[in-house]
């Protein structure tokens, strides 16, 4: 064994067991009288109130695997990582913290992911590398989270890999494993959150055509990563339907936009001036209206709803809010909310989400000079600015409330991180040796 490949092992088992560790705190604290208001009281904590219900769906998929019932066990639940609870429980027993030792080996993986990535951009820094692996990490949005029964790490790690694998092909390197390795990430991406695929297919589309313009020997391995991403995305919408995934919720969908296309289309045919939109375009438009409002209409009474009383009910109403949703992705919670008191869990949550945005402001500045001026070359810059800018702007349109929007946008902001720390690198180190910034 090479002495590369056994530091990595010893990392990776160290972040593992730092991470049981901290979940094994967290579910010493709940049996105890501390902090009882923040908790569920069975090892789960109010700030991931989601958890509560996979807890319990869990439980009943673990009636079906104890009595051999293995193909229920796998088609009952509508959530994947549900699954693998269920397992664990069987495994050890039906306990939240029986999950934890996933929780870290994923954990683990999306620092030693980070970690490469930075490798690849940055090969000569190593100190970069291993603070920005430890900052994304050990950010509050994230660490946390990783230690109840969310399906957001899997997601984060299918993201990543995605990520990891795009930035390795406008390097212009060249290996099969790279399609296969972006085609996993989308993979893992798209069985947590469907709504992602979409995007995903826009992102790679839009990763490939510079790869074919300016990395010409990494042509075919890019075509091959854009071709098992649309294949994913069809197969996945085929099994969906297939399935009957969520009718009643797709009718109620259904009826709504149909309502809002008549009023749009006599608005159109009132006004020979406007065009109307393509029908396809359209629909898609109407689809991330509809979701925004009945995630609204969802959670009325959450203590960090934001501009839920603004009401989107035509494709121009969302252009209109795109400004106003990239201010709340990149900025909220905004200042004056730090300091207020949580509904679901009190102000200590405000004072840490405070802390993590002043951490995200501190880095933004960094991350902006470094698309300026950073070394990687300038497709890889514009492909990392324009993954983060659409996929946190759309998940600001279509959700709102501020926690659920931290937790689920974080792995988004990673191209800041990545940006932001190499920028502020750069110029601290300028300016202790006294040489310009200007040109170099």
């Amino acid at each position: 064994m090479n002495e590369q490949l056994k530091r990595g092992i010893i990392f990776f088992l160290s972040l593992m067991i730092f991470h049981m560790g901290i979940s094994a705190l967290m579910s010493w604290v709940v049996r105890t009288p501390y902090l009882s208001s923040y908790h569920a009281g069975f090892g789960l904590w109010r700030f991931a109130g989601d958890s509560i219900g996979y807890h319990e769906e869990a439980i009943k998929i673990l009636n079906l695997l104890k009595q051999g019932d293995y193909v229920g066990w796998w088609s009952v639940s509508q959530w994947w990582h549900v699954k693998l609870i269920a397992m664990s429980y069987w495994v050890f027993t039906p306990h939240p913290l029986s999950f934890a030792p996933v929780n870290a080996a994923v954990w683990a993986i999306s620092i030693m992911l980070v970690h490469r990535i930075i490798k690849q951009l940055f090969p000569n820094r190593q100190k970069l590398a291993v603070v920005s692996g430890l900052t994304f990490g050990l950010c509050p949005s994230y660490l946390l989270n990783t230690t109840q029964l969310l399906k957001e790490p899997l997601y984060v790690v299918g993201v990543v890999i995605f990520v990891f694998g795009w930035v390795a092909l406008l390097l212009g390197r060249r290996s099969v494993r790279l399609p296969l390795i972006v085609g996993l990430g989308v993979l893992l991406a798209c069985i947590n959150r469907l709504y992602i695929c979409g995007p995903l297919v826009l992102l790679s589309l839009l990763a490939m055509i510079p790869v074919i313009w300016r990395a010409r020997q990494a042509s075919v391995y890019a075509l091959l990563a854009f071709v098992l991403v649309v294949g994913i995305y069809v197969l996945s919408s085929e099994m969906r339907d297939k399935a009957g995934y969520r009718k009643v919720v797709n009718a109620a969908r259904n009826a709504e936009l149909e309502t809002k296309k008549e009023s749009i289309y006599k608005l159109n045919s009132s006004n020979p001036a406007q065009a109307p939109l393509p029908h396809w375009l359209e629909d898609r438009l109407l689809t991330v209206l509809w979701a925004r409002n009945a995630f609204a209409r969802s959670f009325p009474d959450a203590g960090s709803n934001i501009d839920t009383e603004v009401h989107l009910r035509t494709p121009i109403d969302l252009v209109r809010y795109i400004p106003r949703a990239f201010q709340i992705g990149f900025l909220a919670p905004f200042p004056d909310q730090w300091f207020k008191e949580g509904k679901s869990a009190g102000r200590i949550s405000r004072l840490i989400a405070g802390l993590e945005m002043a951490g995200w402001y501190f880095l933004l500045p960094g991350f902006v000079y470094f698309l300026c001026t950073g070394a990687p070359a300038l497709r890889i810059r514009f492909w990392l600015v324009v993954f983060s800018v659409s996929v946190v702007v759309l998940t600001a349109v279509l959700v709102t409330n501020i926690g659920a929007l931290m937790r689920m946008r974080f792995v988004y902001f990673l191209p800041i991180i990545i940006g932001g720390l190499e920028g502020w690198s750069r110029l601290i180190w300028r300016k202790k040796m006294g040489v310009s910034t200007n040109g170099v």
